[in-house]
């Protein structure tokens, strides 16, 4: 992992190394990676602190509140990657069995900034309205929020969260999804199709037949075919 690190440092394409302890796949955790370094914090820390000395570059950690809902071990488990000096620390609001299931569990989020002081603690899990934001704040005290399926299929998240209204204009939102997916394309060529239809069904998601959509649409190749969706729906 240092050795890694210090490769992408001598890279020059990012401001810091985050390290992931939070991902639930389970090809990842069961090499011991990911979300399982959670059962072993002594190795998360030793991690931190070879990769702290390979790098000059900031050191952050991801991490979810535990492994399972038996064991919800957030709060040890930060302590443990702050003494080993990591310097942000951002926390998913479910545990590695839920993977992305049900909903965040947010109260277990309480008291992380408090054993931070001030290191950045930024809270993660569920949030895609201006009033997540809130609560969120008011029951962490986070320094700040991290955004991941939330956004997809609904880039302009972004704008809405810092109290812009033109999100709500259907020809600005077309004009995005178009852009958007002309900018795949011209990125991915043959392969854009496929690799957009995640973000295609995130902005279908409210469609009266969405699931009819998606089942017509799952195995399109077309870029055509998905530009005219995009059209029928925003113009509806």
């Amino acid at each position: 992992m240092a050795k890694a690190a210090a490769f992408i440092e001598e890279l020059q394409i990012c401001d810091v190394i985050d390290l992931n302890m939070g991902c639930p796949v389970p090809k990842v955790v069961k090499t011991g990676a990911g979300s399982a370094l959670m059962k072993t914090p002594d190795l998360a820390a030793s991690i931190i602190k070879a990769v702290r000395q390979a790098v000059t570059l900031p050191v952050t950690i991801k991490c979810r509140i535990g492994w399972s809902e038996n064991s919800i071990n957030v709060l040890d488990f930060v302590k443990v990657v702050l003494d080993a000096g990591a310097q942000a620390v951002t926390v998913h609001a479910r545990t590695r069995q839920a993977g992305y299931a049900g909903t965040a569990q947010w109260q277990h989020l309480q008291g992380i900034k408090d054993l931070c002081g001030s290191v950045p603690f930024i809270a993660n899990g569920d949030i895609s309205a201006p009033e997540h934001i809130r609560t969120l704040s008011e029951l962490t005290g986070c320094d700040g929020f991290m955004i991941g399926r939330g956004c997809v299929g609904k880039p302009w998240l972004f704008s809405q969260l810092l109290g812009h209204q033109f999100y709500q204009d259907k020809n600005i939102q077309w004009k995005i999804f178009r852009h958007h997916l002309i900018d795949t394309l011209m990125e991915h060529g043959p392969t854009a199709v496929p690799l957009f239809r995640v973000h295609l069904f995130g902005y279908l998601k409210s469609h009266a037949n969405a699931a009819r959509l998606r089942h017509a649409l799952c195995n399109e190749r077309n870029p055509g075919v998905v530009l005219k969706t995009g059209s029928d729906f925003f113009a509806a």
